[in-house]
């Protein structure tokens, strides 16, 4: 059947496999926010940042049907995907886990999915801690 050679060879291929696809399962189980660095002025574009605050304006793009978040000040892009499977309210309390863009000159936090945000505590809901997340 095989050699001895090509039985080490099948047998460390096998292992690399096994390596890469533990690691892809160790890094998808931590989630997006595990890279993310907090969000600042000196955040570069295409860097990973989170953003935690409370929702100061929700708004619609008008074509496209994107949704535009300003969380302490920042403007978050919401794409029409991922806006159409969440719901987001003035006053409540995210956190946002997105890559930082800039848009006509101004620094932006655009989510990629669903787990970009998440809700931390609603205007309804005062009594949560936003810090426990």
């Amino acid at each position: 059947m095989f050699v001895s050679q090509e039985r080490l060879t099948l047998l460390l291929l096998l292992g690399v496999i096994g390596a890469v696809v533990g690691i892809h399962l160790l890094i998808a189980a931590m989630g997006p926010g595990y890279f993310a660095h907090p969000f600042s002025s000196e955040a570069h574009e295409g860097d990973q940042v989170s953003l935690q605050g409370t929702v100061g304006s929700v708004a619609w793009t008008g074509t496209g049907g994107h949704l535009l978040l300003t969380v302490n000040g920042t403007t978050i892009f919401v794409p029409a995907e991922t806006a159409a499977e969440i719901q987001v309210q003035q006053g409540e309390v995210v956190r946002i886990i997105g890559i930082v863009q800039v848009y006509q000159g101004k620094k932006e936090v655009t989510v990629d999915g669903p787990e970009g945000i998440r809700v931390l505590s609603s205007s309804a809901d005062p009594g949560l801690d936003p810090g426990t997340y």
